[in-house]
């Protein structure tokens, strides 16, 4: 019986261990991702922007630091908030692009293959 619970433990630790790993290497590709909007002249604010919309309109989990190998939107969202400010404390804001012609061209062809339900708006 001792045996099945030291590899229990061990089996919860190598777990918490991996996901812990996809976590970071998300982060990392969330810096990347940031990297690259300010290289091709995009408002890297609206990254974290986009976690805020994602979590009102699909819910928000916190993190599970044995099961999650995400971490929750709201902490994407501040991540990415720190990041920008941490990495980037001079950058222009005023020149980058956001919502550009291109954007709503790509939006609107996610939009078409993948619809959203519509809300009833009771009033």
């Amino acid at each position: 019986m001792g045996y099945g619970l030291i590899y229990n433990i061990l089996t919860l630790t190598q777990k918490a261990m991996e996901n812990g790993y996809a976590r970071n290497q998300e982060n990392q590709a969330d810096r990347i991702g940031i990297s690259n909007m300010i290289v091709h002249g995009y408002d890297p604010r609206e990254a974290p922007r986009s976690w805020k919309v994602n979590a009102i309109e699909n819910g928000d989990l916190p993190t599970n630091i044995f099961w999650s190998d995400h971490d929750s939107k709201t902490e994407r969202r501040s991540f990415l908030w720190l990041t920008i400010h941490n990495t980037y404390p001079g950058l222009d804001f005023s020149a980058m692009k956001k919502d550009s012609e291109e954007f709503q061209r790509l939006a609107g062809l996610v939009q078409e293959k993948y619809p959203t339900k519509k809300k009833n708006k009771k009033g």
